[in-house]
């Protein structure tokens, strides 16, 4: 008999968002009372979507972490804390719920290093041995360098200020990452290795997508805009949900993932042909660019009798796209009794299918 799981709690930080309450203001003046999808913000090329964290916030970090923190970092360790905190977890179980985060080493810490480091490499004589090679290396890389590779993936430090078991991160360099960290969760507690899970995901719109999203943006005439965010989703198992009375917020049914692969720029009526089940109504992340959106909104909207996305507020979300895919079903979940397929399709032709239904 297949395990019954739960989502019974979100927590995230989206630009201007921060509770279910935003949602329900984008979702009835944005998304449900416009026939057609909002037209992309002309005023620039590309803009990036900053988030507005307090330092005032009940879980902000320590000023010593903060320091070698990105915004997408500090803000998916206050969503970690969060989470725990109004699903009223103590502190003594935390320890055994794992940490699923589709988050990996941000390039954006590389890229100011790079130059000194390659210079310490090729300038070397013949005659240098490889220790001393090695020292010059050290000598050219910064303090923190290692440092920001080493731990600045979001995972440690919602680890390490939430008190999940954080030893799961699912590395990856598109929003793929983070199916696959929801899948290992489900895995995870369909195999009844744990009764909770934690997934998220944290998105750093930073100087390396910056410059990623020019170049490719030179091959289209549509304008490109980027968004840092950060959530979590706390899920658990049945039983856990009637041993802790909690109250669920959506029942997650199936995942699937795609078996064809169609390129970036060809076949594009392809995506999604691999789920013939289909329920009426979902949500879809829009992938990279303005085309990107254009192109998936048109397939979705012919497979789909309801298609709704945010990525004309927002633009790209990365590794955070298929989360507030789900974080908009959820809050949909609570006017209608249909369930709802959330939809992602990263820029390698990977697509994936969630489907969510309201607990009865």
């Amino acid at each position: 008999m297949k395990k019954r799981l739960f989502i019974t709690a979100v927590s995230f930080r989206i630009p201007g968002v921060q509770s279910f309450d935003g949602l329900k203001y984008l979702n009835t003046h944005k998304l449900h009372s416009q026939p057609h999808f909002l037209g992309p913000d002309k005023s620039q090329k590309l803009s990036v979507h900053h988030l507005d964290i307090s330092e005032s916030a009940r879980y902000y970090p320590s000023l010593k972490d903060v320091k070698v923190m990105r915004e997408d970092v500090l803000a998916a360790a206050i969503c970690g804390q969060e989470i725990f905190e109004s699903a009223q977890i103590p502190a003594h179980l935390r320890a055994t719920i794992p940490l699923y985060m589709g988050n990996g080493v941000c390039l954006d810490q590389l890229l100011g290093s790079i130059n000194e480091i390659s210079s310490a490499y090729s300038s070397h004589d013949l005659g240098d041995d490889i220790a001393a090679r090695h020292r010059r290396v050290e000598k050219a890389t910064p303090a923190l360098f290692v440092l920001n590779v080493l731990t600045n993936a979001s995972q440690s430090f919602v680890s390490q200020y939430s008190g999940a078991k954080g030893d799961n991160t699912v590395y990856g360099n598109s929003s793929h990452s983070t199916v696959d960290a929801l899948e290992e969760a489900i895995y995870t507690l369909s195999q009844e290795e744990a009764e909770m899970a934690l997934v998220g995901a944290a998105n750093g719109a930073g100087l390396f997508f910056a410059l990623t999203f020019q170049n490719l943006a030179n091959l289209s005439s549509f304008d490109w805009r980027l968004s840092n965010a950060a959530g979590m989703l706390l899920i658990e198992t049945e039983e856990s949900v009637k041993k802790r009375q909690a109250t669920p917020i959506a029942e997650i049914l199936s995942l699937q993932k795609s078996t064809t692969r169609p390129s970036l720029f060809s076949k594009q009526e392809l995506i999604y042909n691999s789920f013939q089940e289909r329920s009426q109504l979902a949500y879809f992340s829009g992938g990279l660019g303005e085309g990107d959106y254009q192109l998936e909104k048109k397939v979705v909207e012919e497979k789909w009798k309801k298609a709704f996305s945010y990525y004309p507020i927002w633009g790209c979300m990365g590794v955070f796209a298929p989360l507030m895919n789900i974080y908009g079903a959820c809050f949909h979940l609570q006017s209608t009794s249909e369930n709802i397929d959330c939809l992602n399709n990263d820029p390698y032709g990977r697509s994936s299918l969630i489907r969510l239904g309201r607990v009865v």
